[in-house]
């Protein structure tokens, strides 16, 4: 007989066992029968879940959250249309639904209906939030942020997507496109004669060996990494530094049309179609390296395609909208790394402080040929707004003028506002990091508590005798904000709250930072009406207003300006600037010559750049060769003098002023500049040719020449370069040889006026030592061994072993990147320079150029970057950029196709190596032909 009573503890195991099998799985997607009451064990579960998720939620609502909900964003934003869907942050394969027109068409009276109270009515000017409020990366961030890889199987959110809102600082008028007929621009390119047999036959064998290239190129992509950004072509795998947009697709667009991959190019315009570019797993778009590789992509190829690809415009407009969002700052300067999400888009932001030159100036030529293209003239308003403000920089005089008339520093503070030199205060405390001030940056004001006495007011300002009150020190945006506990995150904590507030409601909403019922409901257990939420609402309106004067009276407004520490300032046209040049005469050409500005702006900076930055590097060859290098400014002691060090550099990046220098002279009659392209784009021929590999290294000094004109091989200083400090070296060990007399008694001059010391001998020990005595001294009986110093090498020692181990070509003094990442400035300014002079010497180093490229960088599945172009086996590091195929192939290709392909008086290539079509084109394309026609009759 079974016994109950011995059996129950596992009888009621069992029972529990089975009722929480039931219940668990019954979450699942198993069905299970109903026979045992699953459906109402279900249902508890259910309850039970959703109190636990209420009690959890009340919890998480006291944090922050690093990115928000779904729920959140509707609670403030104008509701997502529910005609699109949001995907999975991993769906990049799925095909992208069609941009809701719901989105755009959103009314403003809509928006208001569900934005909280401070949003609902149109920005004050100064309550702007600087950008390193929300976004860490705001001024220090990078054109290339690895994605990680989501894995199959882990658990993903709805991805956030961008939504179209009102501006907060629209514009009271657009600028339009100039408008007429285009003026007349000198031709471009030489007009090449007819050639021979040979020469064609030889040229179109090359051509095949650079298509095999680009093909291989693709297909590695197409197979290893398609829709991603770029392959790693050694291991074969894929990354994600742009977005995750598919970069190496959307750029590689026009380098196959060109080359005549139409199968390859038809598949990756319907990949095109499926990129939704309102989302993406980075929380910031790099606004220059979007605009040049994706917009100016796909631009290019609808262009080139004949305008056949409609798809190719919408979804660069649907990029360019979500990209003029970081326009909408006071100033309407961009913020360069631009946090998209709503929660960062719907809330005021001002441009940064430390802006990289090139990133903010090198926007014009794509937002111009999309507003030519789409009529839509808002384009065009954003990047003109920036070339007016250079302009007005450019002009400047007094302390905002440049260190060096006519150039630009490399980094910019674009914020608009002015600090002043002091802020009024009664007390103080540290300003921010790099000393700058919140509210100078553009920031809301976020009070520190002042300890006060009398009438027990906290309060941000200082009252005086007279009842004024005058601001107080705010201090830095970061520091500033935590040197007092982290007060400078609560809002209204300079509100004056009398004693006895403190258990108020509105001051506990003021501390607890929200506006919402519920989550004080959750908090607190005391707002349960609509008469506090009032109270509440008034309290954080008042605290707001008050932001927003002691705004306006510290933010002075102000144009660009140098953001460089000490005063001062560092010029180049090389890294970080590159493109702001490049783009002034390309986007005369784009705009028909009718707007001069660009010319002024050009010409200005390049006298500039002649005088103070080209030098002549000494070589053996004794080439007559020019490179660019850099200047670092400092405040002048002489009015209106250029003083500071010179950086006597080469750079790859720096390249591309050959191809500059050459189009320039062309375009604006400047016929010198013709020759120094020439001997610019000579210098990286040279530096190819200097290393083991016949690659150029990435940056590098070499010694400069005294005279720009005679220069000759000069041995004894070259190693005077390679080694500056032989003459101290050698003086400081003759002057203190160490070691000298380094066991002579150290007398101390204070023992030589003392009386002489006595002798005192201690007694016999009373038991005689039975243990032998040691013929061994005791060690302060030793004589230590003298330590004699190293002889320092001598001058011809220590120059010999740099350049043998430091592997330094001869004429370089030191490589400060040995690296090759399939760079193409360098055959850019080839093609340019052949292109517009005809001569052949340009193909032949273009050619081997390219062979040494092919040899040291083809992999299985691409082309990659190697480490060091000095090796004779470099290693490869498994990148390739998307502009190898964008780019760097795309330019060799185009130096040995036939000239009227992509002619330079027909069209305007971007800083990415996209053609975009001139607006005077088809009268130049006309003309040749009537040229050609004419031609032909004599021929005949």
């Amino acid at each position: 007989m079974l016994r109950y009573r011995r059996y129950r503890v596992f009888i009621a195991f069992t029972v529990i066992a089975i009722l929480a099998t039931y219940y668990f799985v019954g979450h699942g997607s198993i069905a299970l029968p109903s026979a045992i009451g699953a459906g109402s064990l279900k249902q508890a579960g259910n309850d039970a879940a959703a109190a636990a998720k209420e009690k959890a939620q009340a919890g998480l609502d006291l944090i922050k959250p690093e990115e928000p909900t779904k729920d959140d964003i509707l609670g403030v934003l104008p509701p997502l249309p529910t005609t699109k869907s949001a995907p999975a942050a991993t769906s990049i394969h799925a095909e992208a639904p069609k941009p809701s027109t719901a989105k755009a068409t959103t009314s403003s009276s809509a928006v208001a209906a569900t934005q909280s109270p401070t949003q609902s009515k149109p920005q004050d000017a100064a309550a702007i939030l600087p950008v390193h409020e929300l976004d860490e990366m705001a001024e220090v961030g990078e054109g290339r942020v690895e994605i990680p890889p989501v894995y199959q199987g882990v658990p993903s959110v709805p991805a956030i997507h961008w939504s179209r809102l009102p501006d907060h600082f629209p514009v009271a008028t657009t600028i339009q496109l100039p408008t007429g007929t285009p003026e007349a621009v000198p031709r471009i390119q030489y007009e090449f004669k007819k050639e021979s047999s040979a020469e064609k036959a030889d040229r179109e064998e090359k051509l095949k060996v650079i298509e095999g290239a680009v093909s291989h190129a693709w297909s590695g992509y197409r197979s290893k990494a398609w829709m991603r950004d770029e392959v790693r072509p050694v291991s074969g795998g894929a990354r994600d530094p742009f977005c995750g947009w598919a970069a190496t697709l959307v750029d590689a667009l026009d380098t196959l049309w060109l080359v005549g991959l139409k199968d390859e190019f038809d598949d990756a315009v319907k990949a095109v179609g499926e990129i939704d570019f309102t989302t993406s797993q980075r929380k910031d778009i790099p606004l220059f390296e979007t605009t040049i590789r994706y917009l100016g992509g796909m631009l290019s190829a609808y262009d080139l395609s004949g305008a056949k690809y409609k798809v190719l415009l919408d979804k660069a407009v649907e990029l360019a909208d979500v990209l003029m969002g970081s326009f909408d700052t006071p100033n309407r300067m961009p913020v360069t790394y631009y946090r998209w999400m709503p929660t960062f888009a719907s809330q005021p932001h001002r441009a940064g402080t430390h802006v990289v030159l090139a990133e903010i100036g090198s926007l014009s030529v794509e937002f111009t040929r999309l507003a030519q293209l789409t009529k839509e003239p808002k384009y065009y308003d954003a990047i003109d707004r920036i070339t007016d403000a250079f302009l007005e920089w450019q002009n400047a005089s007094g302390s905002n003028a440049t260190l060096i008339p006519g150039l630009f520093p490399v980094h910019v503070d674009a914020s608009g506002c002015e600090k002043p030199a002091q802020i009024k205060s009664h007390y103080s405390h540290p300003a921010g990091i790099g000393g700058d001030v919140a509210v100078g940056d553009g920031a809301p004001v976020i009070p520190q508590r002042p300890v006060t006495q009398g009438q027990g007011t906290r309060t941000g300002t200082s009252t005086e005798k007279d009842g004024s009150s005058q601001p107080v020190n705010l201090g830095g945006s970061r520091m500033g904000a935590s040197a007092a506990g982290g007060v400078g995150k609560i809002i209204g904590w300079d509100a004056p709250l009398t004693e006895g507030d403190l258990d108020s409601p509105q001051a506990k909403a003021a501390v607890l930072n929200s506006d919402s019922p519920e989550l004080n409901k959750r908090q607190l257990g005391d707002l349960e009406n609509q008469k506090e939420k009032a109270a509440e609402d008034t309290f954080q309106k008042e605290t707001q207003a008050k932001m927003h004067t002691l705004q306006q009276e510290v933010c002075l407004p102000r144009g660009l300006a140098s953001s460089g520490s000490g005063g001062s300032e560092t010029f180049t046209i090389g890294g970080m600037a590159d493109s702001l040049y490049e783009y002034f005469p390309k986007q005369y050409l784009l705009l028909g010559g009718l707007e001069k500005k660009y010319q002024t702006l050009y010409e200005q900076s390049i006298d500039a750049v002649t005088k103070h930055l080209i030098f002549r590097p000494m070589t053996p060859q004794n080439a007559d060769i020019l490179f660019v290098g850099e200047y670092n400014a400092h405040p002048p002691s002489t009015k209106g003098a250029v003083e500071g060090s010179f950086k006597p550099e080469g750079a790859h990046l720096s390249c591309f002023a050959g191809g500059m220098y050459a189009m320039g002279a062309k375009i604006f009659g400047r016929d010198e500049d013709l020759e120094l392209g020439a001997k610019l784009t000579e210098g990286c021929v040279w530096a190819y040719n200097a290393t083991a590999t016949g690659i150029m290294p990435e940056h590098f000094l070499v010694s400069q020449c005294e005279s720009m004109t005679d220069c000759k091989w000069n041995k004894t200083k070259y190693w005077e370069d390679l080694d500056p400090y032989a003459e101290s070296r050698l003086q400081v060990n003759v002057a203190n040889p160490l070691g000298q007399n380094r066991n002579a008694p150290q007398i101390n001059g204070r023992d030589l006026d003392g009386p002489a010391a006595t002798v005192a001998h201690a007694p016999a020990p009373a038991v005689p030592n039975s243990v032998p005595e040691l013929d061994i001294a005791t060690p302060a009986e030793q004589t230590l061994h003298e330590y004699i110093p190293p002889t320092p090498p001598t001058h011809e020692e220590f120059v010999l072993a740099r350049i043998s181990e430091e592997r330094l070509p001869t004429g370089m003094t030191r490589l400060l990147s040995r690296k090759y990442i399939l760079r193409p400035e360098a055959i850019e300014s080839v093609f340019y320079l052949y292109r517009i002079t005809g001569d052949q010497h340009w193909r032949e180093v273009g050619w081997q150029m390219f062979l040494a490229v092919q040899k040291y960088t083809h992999t299985t599945f691409g082309a990659s970057a190697i480490d060091d172009v000095t090796k004779s086996l470099p290693t490869q590091e498994d990148s390739e950029e998307s502009f190898w195929l964008a780019e760097t192939l795309k330019y060799f290709y185009l130096l040995f196709e036939d000239e009227d392909v992509v002619s330079l008086d027909e069209w305007v290539l971007n800083t990415e190596a996209h053609p975009f079509r001139r607006p005077d084109a088809e009268s130049v394309s006309a003309a040749a032909s009537s040229d050609g026609a004419e031609e032909n009759v004599r021929v005949d």
